[in-house]
């Protein structure tokens, strides 16, 4: 049986990376408070990046400053700072940052047992159980009382039980290897790895899912036209299945874009699979891309047109190819993508323009090449 995924929080679109300047009169003026400024006595100087702007102390009320400005006042090793800014990205929408910057607090001496808790959440969230079991297990053995994550951690545990009883042990991890203790298998991802990966019944058991179920964001919106990702509940043959649906606005860029976090290699399972469904009125092209390695190194495939129709279409791409296009290729699709080995971040991307629309994928996952 595969564990109810724990609710993904992606409906809330990230906040603006703009920082703001408040005034005791309630405006609002772009810009941060710049302390090396020349000021004169009883002033602060803003700085709206096209100039400074110098005020009186006693106009301004505070700031409000995005992401990028908070984190380049924390550092890598300052648990408080690393654990109240994870916080606040997970109240405004930020997971993917709040995972990035808890992945950091929890290998510091002295992290808190709610800060461990949020950790294991998000991986759930965004990677799946399989990743998330040895966080889960991590908090309880810190002596975590919480109910609902050893509620959770329980339930994982008790899916590989009986997985483990029906089917006789347990399956192919997300990255090709063998899930056994501590990490529980999650048959919705070990699908992902294995050909094929169209949705199926186990016998006596579920549907099992793809990368499509759970884990998906939105990309910043400096990047991408307004675009909302939502989890829904689609009839196949072999039963009901999670899909993901995709809903894209007209906007001043010339793409929309959703992502998910994870940290797999995909060397032996280098096809990226999915179907697709198109729901508007018009053709529009899409595209895939991975972030990989340490420095998220941007690789993008060439594109490809999703005719309108009630029916699923089969997109299938060869990580392996060299068309993706990057910064090592001038940005022309004649590259190979980097370390494989090391994937950190999938995007779908859909290149909508003023065109607004919708698109639902299912059965997304990488799978092994077929033998010649």
């Amino acid at each position: 049986p595969t564990p109810t995924p724990t609710p993904a929080a992606v409906a809330a679109p990230a906040p603006a990376t703009q920082d703001t300047v408040l005034l005791v009169n309630h405006q609002r003026i772009a810009g941060f408070i710049d302390p090396t400024a020349d000021v004169g006595p009883d002033q602060v100087a803003i700085n709206t990046g096209n100039g400074i702007i110098r005020m009186p102390k006693a106009q301004i009320a505070g700031e409000d400053l995005g992401y990028p400005a908070r984190r380049k006042r924390v550092q890598d090793d300052d648990l408080k700072g690393l654990t109240e800014l994870a916080l606040w990205c997970r109240a405004t929408g930020r997971n993917t940052e709040a995972l990035e910057l808890l992945r950091l607090a929890v290998a510091l001496p002295g992290v808190t047992l709610p800060a461990r808790a949020l950790y294991a959440r998000l991986i759930d969230e965004q990677q799946g159980p399989i990743e998330a079991m040895p966080a889960y297990q991590a908090y309880r053995t810190a002596g975590g009382k919480d109910p609902a994550t050893l509620g959770r951690l329980a339930e994982l545990e008790k899916s590989k039980a009986d997985y483990d009883a029906q089917f006789g042990g347990p399956v192919a991890d997300a990255k090709g290897g063998d899930a056994s203790p501590p990490t529980a298998p999650e048959p919705a991802l070990a699908a992902s790895a294995a050909a094929p990966t169209a949705a199926v019944a186990r016998p006596g058991g579920p549907v099992v899912e793809g990368l499509e179920a759970r884990g998906w964001d939105t990309e910043a919106i400096q990047w991408s036209n307004p675009v909302e990702v939502q989890t829904v509940q689609i009839d196949t043959p072999a039963g009901p299945s999670k899909a993901l649906r995709v809903g894209f606005k007209g906007g001043d860029k010339d793409k929309s874009a959703v992502m998910r976090g994870m940290t797999t290699s995909v060397l032996d399972n280098s096809v990226l699979a999915f179907q697709v469904k198109n729901t508007s009125d018009k053709p529009v092209n899409i595209s895939v891309a991975l972030k990989t390695g340490d420095r998220y190194l941007f690789h993008e495939s060439p594109q490809k047109t999703i005719q309108p129709g009630d029916e699923f279409q089969q997109v299938r791409v060869d990580l392996k190819g060299s068309n993706f296009k990057s910064i090592a290729s001038s940005w022309a699709n004649t590259g190979r993508i980097a370390d494989l080995n090391d994937v950190r971040q999938l995007q779908i991307i859909i290149y909508n323009g003023h065109a607004d629309g919708e698109l639902v994928i299912d059965s997304l996952g990488f799978q092994g090449k077929p033998k010649m």
